[in-house]
């Protein structure tokens, strides 16, 4: 009974401390991201950096989408978030990595905010 009660203690501490243990995200800002997207082929970070450009390129070629369905007022606002053109995920990832050593007034900014500044001065729709 005590060595079931020392092996469940054990493992509570050992789960405890691998929770807090975990280094922080540090790619929540604009600096952080380009460092995950220099990291090592095939590593965590630089997957995670490439998802993560996916997923705000993909959006903002759905938002592009939208460009002759709303009327022009109001594709003013869309247009900001929007990409025109059919970009690879690896072109996505290589206008980011390009963009963000020349844009150091970004680095301390979301991350989402790079991304898409990046991609709309890659990738810009003209107006409708």
């Amino acid at each position: 009974m005590q060595r079931r009660l020392g092996l469940a203690v054990t493992f509570a501490v050992a789960v405890a401390t691998g929770a807090h243990a975990q280094q922080p995200n540090n790619s929540v800002n604009v600096q952080g991201l380009l460092a995950s997207c220099g990291a090592s082929k095939g590593s965590i970070d630089y997957l995670a950096c490439g998802q993560y450009i996916a997923g705000v390129g993909d959006q903002m070629s759905i938002n592009a989408a939208l460009q002759g369905a709303l009327p022009p007022d109001a594709w003013k606002s869309v247009e900001k978030l929007a990409i025109c053109g059919t970009p690879s995920y690896a072109a996505m990832r290589q206008a980011f990595i390009n963009w963000g050593p020349k844009h150091p007034e970004d680095w301390a900014k979301p991350r989402a905010v790079g991304v898409v500044k990046a991609l709309r001065e890659t990738w810009p729709c003209t107006a409708q």
